[in-house]
């Protein structure tokens, strides 16, 4: 493949590269506090007998730990045995007591400065009233009665609460791990391809498992990168057009579709038909879609190209097993080539455009990203 010459025709691709990488930071929108809370339900008046699995004294019930409120909400509400309420006798004495069926009340969880706690509750109500089995006497005035769960949220593991606002942060220097990033950056890619798999059966598969298989590694060494927020922007800006289906990945994906067809018949033409495809999307992935994230955002330091590098062919052999040495050998060599080649392009390029060569300045350095 060769690239237009045209320096008008380029620096107006650079251009187009540079609003769609930094588009999605343009429509942030305003940070959630509770987005690092995990939830859970707790009983703090006795008796705790009236939640599945509690006990008789106060603090004597507490559900699992959920990532949403609606969980733990939910949990709180299916554990109360009483929903249907109760029909008992008063001690000593022939009047009874009938409670009817529950009626819940809420109040969401939130952050209350005072306390350092992010607190809400549910309201279990019942309306009631004495009455004499035997009809001798009038029944007594129906009265409402309440029991309560707390509704508690605190910090998922790793992160500690500033206790001004609530909200959870990581300790500084900290590199959020897959899944614990898959919301932003290379995670969110990442449970973008994992959630979009194709079926084994597809000739995509093959490049699709490969592709996830790299983008999953990458991101987890840019914990120990030179420029960790490099990968945050180079894989998604990688991906992301493959999974959005843009320039030519329909018609590449429509000629894998129309080649199996074509040798599904013959002896091995299935397996031949995923290769084919393989090499067609992988090739284009990396001189194409590789190439112009690495323009936008920088092509990293030697070292952080090299991490990356090194995990080729460990993902090729994860992804492709079963072939012979020399199949994964040369595979991680060509594929490294072609790197090399477009690692020299984006150097080029970007040194043309008067941009330093290894990275974008905003993405120096080994602080992390914490969250989108």
């Amino acid at each position: 493949m060769q690239r237009n010459a045209s320096g008008t025709l380029r620096r107006l691709l650079v251009l187009i590269f540079l609003l769609a990488g930094t588009a999605p930071v343009s429509s942030a929108i305003a940070q959630d506090l509770r987005k690092d809370l995990e939830f859970y339900a707790y009983c703090e008046t006795g008796p705790c007998t009236i939640f599945t699995g509690g006990k008789a004294g106060p603090y004597e019930y507490r559900s699992p730990q959920y990532s949403t409120e609606a969980q733990a909400k939910a949990r709180g509400i299916g554990d109360y045995i009483n929903k249907n309420g109760w029909d008992l006798p008063q001690p000593a004495s022939v009047w009874r007591t009938k409670c009817g069926p529950v009626k819940t009340d809420y109040t969401e969880v939130s952050y209350n400065a005072y306390t350092q706690r992010w607190y809400g509750a549910l309201k279990f109500t019942h309306t009631c009233q004495s009455y004499r089995p035997d009809g001798l006497s009038p029944p007594g005035n129906a009265y409402d009665t309440s029991r309560y769960l707390s509704i508690y949220g605190v910090c998922r593991p790793g992160f500690s609460m500033m206790f001004s606002n609530g909200e959870c942060l990581r300790p500084a220097g900290d590199c959020a791990k897959y899944p614990d990033n898959k919301n932003f950056g290379c995670g969110k890619s990442i449970a973008q391809l994992e959630t979009s798999t194709p079926a084994p059966s597809s000739p995509t598969y093959p490049f699709h498992v490969q592709q996830t298989c790299i983008a999953r590694e990458s991101c987890a060494l840019r914990c120990d990168m030179d420029n960790c927020k490099w990968m945050d922007n180079v894989i998604p800006g990688f991906v992301d057009p493959y999974l959005k289906k843009q320039n030519s990945w329909q018609p590449i994906e429509t000629s894998c579709t129309a080649n199996m067809m074509r040798l599904k018949a013959k002896f091995g033409g299935n397996w031949v038909a995923k290769q084919e495809c393989f090499a067609l999307m992988g090739w284009y992935h990396v001189v194409t879609d590789l190439r112009n994230s690495l323009v936008v955002h920088g092509c990293g330091s030697q070292r952080d190209w090299n991490l990356v590098g090194e995990r080729i062919e460990p993902c090729l052999r994860e992804t492709q097993p079963g072939f012979p040495e020399v199949y994964y050998k040369f595979g991680s060599t060509l594929i490294s080539a072609v790197r090399g080649e477009i690692r020299t392009l984006c150097e080029a390029e970007r040194f043309l455009d008067g941009r330093p060569k290894p990275i974008n300045d905003e993405l120096k350095g080994q602080v992390c990203e914490v969250g989108p």
